[in-house]
């Protein structure tokens, strides 16, 4: 008979029982198995940790009373079963990995802090990834308390360490480990997305609750729960449904260059909104690829941890506004209303007006922001067409102009600027080769995807292009 460290062993099951029988303790005192969603990651980890308990308790009570070498076998035995079994531990473990797998991906969360941002997650919103009534007002003191609790006690115990530990006493037996992944080990160590539970999930990392708890509370203040607090762009479906993405979630105003003046003043107008102080919605124009739409996507980022939200609308979506309003406007984000590329003909100019005025006056203003490559909005050729109104018609167009208090202009993107907007992604992407030799690939790039200009949009379309064939 092999010689075993039986008091080693003893104190390994004290141990692992301790673990597992405190996140379970937690779970039956605020009867979490209620209120989660069933084939979500917790409820998954949860049903895992009940097949773990259920083993060890066995196990132990076989090692009491039969000796090791009965509990040997019977670890071999399990193993075998488990490895087989439907709905077994090692089902549940690779359902909950790939559940944490496509949370993180959904979320754009790093390595290293994915678990600590799926359980602050669930501080902002336990019963699923919505928008429900039922969150837009902050959890009572209790409440708040009893979830600090559960999301303390899961983050000190992780998912990974918990079940290779168990595997590690199933080996005493069962002579190997079944090999089991890390379901962060496929992530890239990324920095990720800016959000309004950013600090919060840093504060749990650290184990600072106290810290946690200020942080939860500030966002309450900011944020109805759910998945915006995670996401800084909506969209409006065709089922009349809002979804969430992060569409350039990295995008900062410092990859931008000269954009100094147009920063600024959008800073301070957004800024102003977020305040409730006066604010003037937003006039975007220019030509193509001059950075219009990135700005836009960088000033969202920038403020996304104070609750703002890109809320981008279709131009013809623009006759549902009542009812995307109305899902929106008990809500404490604040959500501004992006419409790109936008040209409008004459039966949609009464339409955009009132809403540009509608949004102004709503018990929690929106702001409306345009992007276009023109300053005019309405189209020259409606005007043609109706020349005995010409008058009235133009009336109409300038009252339409006026709306937008703020009118930035984006120029054509100059020769001068290519070398600091080159360098920046040498810098950023490590590439070896000159900025005058990367120009030179560029202009025969721009000439054989046929641009008719160099943009910094060509430049981003022809980094990516390198990049892509640097790797193959």
């Amino acid at each position: 008979m092999a010689k075993y460290d039986l008091q080693a062993i003893n104190a390994y099951f004290e141990q692992l029982l301790d673990k597992i029988q405190t996140c379970l303790q937690v779970v039956n005192l605020y009867v979490l198995r209620c209120k989660i969603k069933e084939g979500t990651p917790l409820a998954l980890w949860i049903a895992c940790l009940d097949r773990l308990e259920s083993e060890l308790l066995r196990q132990w009570q076989t090692l009491q009373s039969e000796g090791i070498d009965a509990l040997t076998l019977q670890q071999a035995l399990w193993l075998g079963k488990q490895q087989k079994q439907k709905d077994g531990a090692f089902t549940l473990w690779f359902a909950f990995t790939k559940q944490i797998l496509a949370y993180a991906m959904e979320m754009q969360a790093s390595k290293e802090n994915v678990w600590a941002s799926y359980l602050v997650f669930y501080l902002s919103n336990r019963e699923e990834w919505d928008m429900s009534p039922s969150w837009i007002e902050p959890p009572s003191q209790a409440s708040l308390d009893e979830q600090l609790h559960i999301v303390q006690t899961f983050a000190e115990h992780k998912p990974y360490s918990l079940f290779l530990e168990f595997l590690s006493l199933i080996e005493i037996g069962a002579q190997y480990r079944p090999k089991i992944e890390d379901p962060t080990s496929a992530l890239t160590n990324v920095k990720p997305s800016p959000s309004a539970l950013s600090g919060a999930v840093a504060s749990l990392q650290k184990g600072d609750i106290n810290q946690l708890r200020q942080d939860i509370t500030a966002f309450w203040q900011i944020s109805s729960g759910g998945l915006l607090a995670f996401k800084n762009c909506l969209y409006y479906t065709n089922t009349k449904k809002i979804e969430t993405y992060n569409k350039h979630a990295k995008v900062q105003f410092s990859d931008l260059i000269n954009f100094a003046k147009q920063e600024a003043k959008l800073r301070s107008n957004v800024e102003a909104f977020i305040q409730r102080k006066p604010f003037q919605h937003m006039l975007l124009w220019g030509a193509r690829g001059s950075g219009k739409s990135m700005s836009l996507h960088a000033l969202g980022n920038a403020y996304s941890s104070q609750g703002v939200r890109l809320f981008f609308l279709e131009q013809d979506q623009i006759k549902d506004r009542f009812a995307i309003i109305s899902q929106i406007a008990k809500r404490k984000e604040r959500f501004i209303f992006c419409i790109d590329d936008a040209i409008w003909n004459i039966e949609m100019l009464g339409l955009w007006k009132n809403f540009l005025d509608e949004t102004q006056n709503l018990e929690t203003p929106c702001l409306v922001c345009v992007v276009s490559n023109r300053k005019e909005l309405i189209q020259h050729g409606d005007l043609d067409m109706n020349k005995s109104e010409s008058s009235h018609l133009l009336d109409e167009r300038l009252a339409l102009q006026d709306r937008f208090g703020l009118k930035l202009y984006y120029p054509i993107f100059d020769y001068n600027e290519w070398l600091p907007f080159i360098s920046q992604y040498r810098e950023k992407y490590k590439v070896e080769e000159t900025s005058e030799n990367l120009i030179k690939e560029i202009r025969k790039f721009a000439a054989l995807q046929q641009y008719d200009q160099i943009s910094k949009r060509t430049i981003q379309a022809f980094i990516k292009e390198y990049l892509k064939n640097r790797t193959t």
